[in-house]
């Protein structure tokens, strides 16, 4: 016996069939957000790219963010190690005391199309149009985490964003002090008589004030390992900063104080500098509170350049 079905009925009863038994691609809408809450729950808040705190997959950018977590992973002695396993993001070390980093291709020597911050605040050197990757006044062991947006940042940022933006943000002296753990050493020794010392302390003062004290040390004898006829590449970097917060009912009063020595033998193809002292030191307060639209922020620098020997 053959049933004959009219077309209308066919879809009805497909209709039908589907309600009953569901397919993957009809999934009930509360089961999709739930599950997307779920998988997105631990996606990270940033705040570079809009200069609003939103999650990382609502900002209208391309953003990677690198945890404290994921840096004590990595195994990584400096920032730009760091940075090789960022998608879009190009590191250049031509001598060891010269590292430039730029986003999706641009990079060249001291590439000035990318703009790097820590804590909201630009390190960029004017006299040469760069950063001195090497020489920058921050310890892996207190970076709370790295944003980093790929992509023309410069309608926020201005003219130097205009490759990306790189923000580096410290743990503030209550957030490691509220830590168990509220100091640590790093040593490390490598080849080309490479040494590494970090080393920070945190210090309880009173209920509402703390300090956070720490040092770095990287020396090097670079490419050349102090050779006549090789490239002129050694350097040493000590740093030294203490850092205060104090919180009350009205507000939270951060200050910081940085010095950057590096000595160093510098190498590009324009020019060479031997036996180059290079002083940062600058001086940062910050003030915040719930009830301040535009909070206060100050910043003082002084970068002096010693030269016992010059080749252009």
């Amino acid at each position: 016996m053959k049933i004959k079905l009219n077309g209308w009925l066919l879809c009805v009863l497909t209709a039908v069939l589907l309600s009953l038994c569901g397919t993957p691609g009809y999934a009930d809408n509360g089961g999709d957000t739930a599950d997307n809450e779920l998988l997105l729950s631990d996606e990270p808040m940033v705040t570079t790219a809009s200069k609003m705190a939103l999650k990382a997959g609502d900002v209208p950018a391309a953003v990677s963010v690198i945890t404290a977590e994921q840096i004590r992973a990595s195994g990584a002695t400096n920032l730009t190690e760091l940075f090789r396993s960022v998608p879009g993001v190009d590191v250049m070390e031509p001598n060891r005391t010269q590292t430039n980093v730029s986003i999706r291709g641009f990079n060249i020597s001291f590439a000035n199309k990318l703009l790097v911050m820590i804590d909201g605040r630009s390190v960029y050197v004017d006299i040469v149009g760069g950063v001195f990757w090497n020489r920058l006044p921050v310890e892996l062991n207190r970076i709370e985490r790295i944003e980093i947006v790929r992509g023309p940042g410069s309608a926020l940022y201005g003219a130097n964003a205009f490759n990306g933006v790189i923000n580096i943000i410290t743990k503030t002296p209550k957030q490691i002090d509220s830590n168990e753990h509220t100091g640590a050493v790093t040593v490390a020794r490598g080849d080309q008589d490479g040494v590494l010392a970090e080393v920070y302390k945190g210090i309880r003062i009173s209920q509402n004030s703390d300090l956070v004290v720490s040092g770095h040390f990287y020396r090097t004898n670079g490419l050349g390992n102090n050779n006549s006829l090789q490239v002129a590449d050694r350097y040493s970097v000590p740093s030294a900063t203490i850092d205060f917060e104090n919180s009350s009912s009205a507000g939270a009063i951060r200050a910081t104080i940085n010095t950057v020595w590096g000595h160093s033998d510098f190498t590009n193809p324009l020019f060479s500098l031997h036996n180059t002292v290079i002083n940062d030191s600058d001086a940062t307060l910050d003030f915040t509170s719930n009830d301040t639209v535009n909070p206060f922020n100050a910043r003082f620098f002084v970068t002096s350049i010693v030269n016992t020997g010059t080749d252009v």
